[in-house]
């Protein structure tokens, strides 16, 4: 799938930002990516799982991590746990799915400046378990001079099947002239149509599928998509949206408005939504 976005937002111009689906760019069968890997204490970290296989994975924990332990190798102390409440999700055939830890303890206290790690369980089909580990760095050699670009999620979410809502977040920082930025969606219907709405200005406009979060009076599209997973599974549908952010610093500081909707028999208006997210690049 490939899709233009040609967005005027003022001044403006971000053009064009391709998305595209990169499922076959690596060699490897199960991925873990850990973005940024190198953060300040506080800072959010969203670390993700792929999987570039035609078989279907279980993860046991319930989650993708249920906890964050000190050291590199995922055997250390443990600083963060995690009540999983979904019933062992399922990682479908080339598919991500992703978790952000929010660089916090379980007393809700930024955590020191040290090496940490993200243990992965995935059962096979075969009911061998396979372990992964992602690491981040935290508060140390973060540069003063390059902070995170800002993120902010706003608005109500609208679920669907399952009481479960499509969650829309950055792999990463949007920074100017990053040719790799993307965008993961996760926990939609299996195979369900949608759309990602894209405006200039955000809003919490009452609609009939609940809450919109992109201001409809101000420019916006609507980008086409259609979620990976069988169809009809509950929170089994998620997508990679990359979208390379021209090398224009006239861009640094524009504020994008971005929601996810897709198609979703069991919510209100047949269409479940993802919370507003503000994207602020930066240089």
């Amino acid at each position: 799938m490939k899709l233009a976005l040609t967005l005027t937002l003022g001044a403006a111009v971000l053009a064009p930002a391709s998305f595209a689906d990169r499922g076959d760019l690596s060699p490897e069968k199960l991925v873990v990516t850990v973005s940024p890997e190198v953060v300040k204490p506080g800072q959010p970290v969203t670390v993700t799982l792929t999987n570039f296989d035609e078989a279907r994975y279980l993860l046991p924990s319930g989650c993708l991590f249920s906890k964050v332990v000190a050291g590199d190798d995922g055997t250390g102390r443990t600083v963060r746990s995690f009540l999983c409440t979904m019933d062992m999700p399922i990682l479908q055939a080339r598919q991500s799915i992703s978790k952000v830890w929010d660089a916090l303890d379980d007393r809700g206290l930024a955590v020191p400046p040290g090496v940490y790690s993200f243990p992965i369980e995935v059962l096979t089909p075969e009911g061998r378990v396979l372990e992964k580990v992602g690491v981040v760095n935290v508060g140390m050699m973060v540069e003063e001079e390059s902070p995170a670009c800002p993120v902010d999620y706003y608005g109500d979410c609208g679920p669907g099947a399952g009481g479960i809502s499509p969650e829309l977040f950055p792999l990463g920082d949007a920074r100017i002239g990053d040719a790799d930025f993307a965008l993961h969606v996760q926990f939609g219907l299996g195979g369900a149509p949608g759309f990602l709405l894209v405006g200039a200005e955000g809003g919490q406009v009452p609609c009939s599928i609940g809450t919109l979060a992109i201001e409809p009076a101000a420019p916006w599209i609507a980008i086409p998509i259609v979620l990976r997973g069988d169809p009809g599974v509950v929170a089994g549908g998620n997508l990679d949206l990359f979208a390379p952010i021209p090398d224009d610093p006239d861009l640094a500081g524009l504020t994008v408005y971005l929601q996810v909707v897709a198609a979703d028999r069991a919510s209100v208006g047949g269409m479940s939504h993802s919370a507003g997210l503000a994207l602020t690049l930066c240089e």
